[in-house]
């Protein structure tokens, strides 16, 4: 179950490869020494996991990034396996991430990406992540991209000047399969500043807020 659950968390971060292959500064944090947190609540507004972004290394421009973090999950304020390493490769659209340890992410060349310039009602590319990780299979594929609303978002960390970038997409796992959407709120140099995930039916089944970032 510890197993399945990682896996999941793991596709959902997963969709946020597409920040990264940019010409200008991307809508992700790519420097070095960077610490993000962020706390994710369910419907009801109780929390159910914390989790720490540390980027270990980061170098690159014009597009072509290589990026390598460390993401460690809390659960009941309790520590959540070990920090997961990826290091993220990004070469003219494509994206390659590899797991600490071994363990490997087979990600489509297809993989959306998110332009350096964006406006409201941008239509974005569709793509999908595949993940094979101790032979649990997971897929992620985004069937619908666009820029839907911009607005200046105060969070603890701070305020930012945000794109909201909606995603509709299908997953598997296994045997299981789900439909949802999500709204992600990026900001430039810093990533997602917040993560609306939505059911299949609309209604809102969590939310991800950036609750601190230092080293920007």
């Amino acid at each position: 179950m510890k197993m399945k659950k990682l896996i999941l968390s793991i596709a959902t971060m997963c969709l946020a490869l597409n920040v990264w292959a940019q010409e200008k500064e991307p809508f992700c944090c790519v420097k070095q020494g960077a610490e993000l947190k962020y706390v994710t609540t369910d419907a009801k507004g109780n929390e159910t996991q914390t989790s720490t972004t540390q980027i270990l290394s980061a170098s690159g421009s014009e597009g072509n990034y290589d990026v390598t973090q460390t993401i460690t999950l809390y659960v009941n304020g309790k520590q959540f396996l070990k920090p997961m390493e990826i290091s993220s490769s990004i070469r003219e659209g494509n994206a390659s991430v590899i797991l600490g340890g071994g363990a490997a992410f087979d990600v489509t060349n297809d993989v959306p990406l998110i332009p350096s310039h964006l406006e409201e009602g941008m239509e974005l590319g569709t793509g999908e992540v595949k993940i094979n990780m101790s032979g649990i299979k997971a897929t992620q594929s985004i069937t619908s991209h666009k820029v839907v609303g911009r607005e200046e978002l105060t969070t603890p960390a701070g305020t930012f000047d945000c794109y909201i970038v909606e995603q509709v997409y299908t997953s598997k796992l296994g045997f299981i399969k789900a439909k949802g959407s999500q709204k992600i709120w990026y900001a430039r140099g810093v990533g997602n500043v917040k993560t609306e995930i939505y059911d299949k039916k609309g209604k809102l089944s969590s939310k991800q807020i950036l609750t601190s970032c230092t080293g920007l």
